[in-house]
């Protein structure tokens, strides 16, 4: 019965996300900020002016942080809501970041993109297992790769913990923003610390209801 609490708490997660998106996420910057250009002024702050910041529809490209480049999504690039600064702003922390860790940002987000059909695919098996009760065994097992994927995500969560009060932080530095947008930018980058949690839950939903939310 351990993957009860493990489902509980990623779903929690998720239900919070959603719920501070729908919050605080569609707000737009009152000075029309674009995420690009806060992820510009994080970047010359601490002194990475040659980090240059690029826009690509390729989902596979999206977060790269090598040869010297930040390669966002189109959404993100253009964004003046709250949610897609919180977002870039990530980035740029993580693309910081980058030259003072061992264990690449850019490693950690193809090892989740990775996760992501394997998620839909072990859903996928736990109902057919559960369905079927000559194949219960096939539930079990995929419970337990989800219980292990959960594993995973909180151990992100603790290595990581400090990256959304960093964010924060330069985020200030910027000058860009009034109290109150400061205030649902730290929500939202308090709710994106505990996002890959929520990832049992967030993938199958992106995958079948996204639109609905």
């Amino acid at each position: 019965m351990f993957w009860i609490p493990v489902f509980l708490l990623s779903l929690t997660a998720f239900l919070a996300n959603v719920w501070l998106l729908r919050n605080n996420g569609h707000f737009e910057s009152r000075r029309g900020i674009t995420g690009c250009e806060v992820v510009r002024a994080i970047l010359d702050t601490h002194g990475l002016s040659s980090v240059s910041i690029e826009c690509a529809d390729n989902f596979r490209l999206v977060g790269r942080h090598l040869l010297k480049r930040v390669v966002l999504t189109e959404e993100v690039y253009d964004g003046r809501s709250m949610h897609d600064i919180a977002l870039a702003a990530l980035e740029a922390v993580r693309a910081v970041r980058l030259t003072n860790t061992t264990f690449s940002p850019e490693l950690k987000k193809r090892v989740w993109k990775f996760l992501h059909p394997v998620i839909l695919a072990t859903w996928a098996a736990l109902v057919v297992g559960l369905l079927l009760l000559p194949t219960a065994s096939i539930a079990v097992g995929s419970v337990f790769l989800l219980s292990l994927i959960f594993i995973l995500a909180a151990w992100d969560l603790i290595t990581e913990w400090d990256v959304a009060d960093e964010t924060f932080r330069d985020l200030c530095r910027t000058q860009y923003f009034e109290v109150d947008e400061l205030a649902r930018l730290k929500r939202l980058l308090g709710g994106l610390r505990f996002g890959y949690l929520g990832q049992l839950f967030e993938v199958p939903f992106r995958f079948f209801f996204w639109k609905v939310l």
